[in-house]
């Protein structure tokens, strides 16, 4: 967080290229969340426990509402994560471009290109990736229910995907111009992940931590890129 402050105050145009950046991952982010938990409130969820446990007043009516909420606060996080992994799939150009300017401030890089035209461009084939990786989020919402372990995996698993997604728009740009990055993706598997366990403690807060999610991965991006090009000086 300190280094990502640091990035802020002296990487030129990046706080303004991070505030476009979050508004419009914040809003796919929270569009998708938004679709998700409705469908699977209003045609899943909600008509299972009104068919087990009934629609009348009384204890059992009260225990199916208690199951419902606790369900769907467990789905609700869930499906945070694989929005969160949607949008991160649409704004992979927007977060390899804040990596670049980072990474400018510290050496020369050939110019990177970035425009919303080309944004855009790739818009479709990114959403039907974006799509798959979603589906692989959705997929812990069944691991979720194996008994004593369940949680611990989709825990772990999180962790992983989201501390993956963390480190690989500096890990792109490397590659773009053709600087190794084999040993440095290895190297950066234990940080990656402590910082996916941020993504998963957020996760599992509902609607204040839903909400941080885009931000905290943005300024984790931004921080990440400014202590490694830091630390190469």
């Amino acid at each position: 967080m300190v280094k990502a402050w640091h990035a802020f105050q002296n990487v030129e145009k990046l706080k303004t290229s991070v505030w476009k950046t979050f508004l419009i991952n914040y809003a796919i982010f929270t569009g998708v969340i938004v679709l998700l938990n409705g469908i699977i409130y209003l045609y899943a969820l909600r008509p299972l426990v009104d068919t087990v446990f009934g629609t009348e007043d009384g204890s059992i009516a009260i225990l199916g509402s208690v199951l419902l909420w606790a369900t769907q606060i467990v789905s609700a996080a869930i499906f945070a994560m694989a929005a969160l992994r949607f949008s991160i799939v649409l704004m992979s150009l927007w977060h390899e471009n804040l990596v670049s300017l980072v990474i400018g401030h510290f050496r020369s890089l050939p110019e990177h290109s970035f425009s919303i035209g080309a944004w855009l461009k790739t818009l479709r084939q990114t959403a039907v990736t974006g799509i798959k990786e979603m589906f692989v989020f959705l997929l812990l919402l069944f691991l979720s229910l194996l008994p004593g372990i369940g949680l611990l995996l989709v825990f772990t698993a999180g962790a992983f995907f989201m501390g993956k997604d963390i480190t690989t728009p500096y890990l792109n740009v490397l590659q773009e111009h053709r600087e190794p990055v084999k040993e440095l993706r290895k190297s950066l598997r234990g940080p990656a992940f402590f910082l996916g366990v941020i993504q998963m403690l957020l996760a599992l807060l509902p609607i204040v931590g839903w909400l941080l999610m885009p931000l905290v991965m943005i300024v984790q991006i931004t921080g990440l890129t400014y202590v490694l090009e830091e630390t190469r000086k």
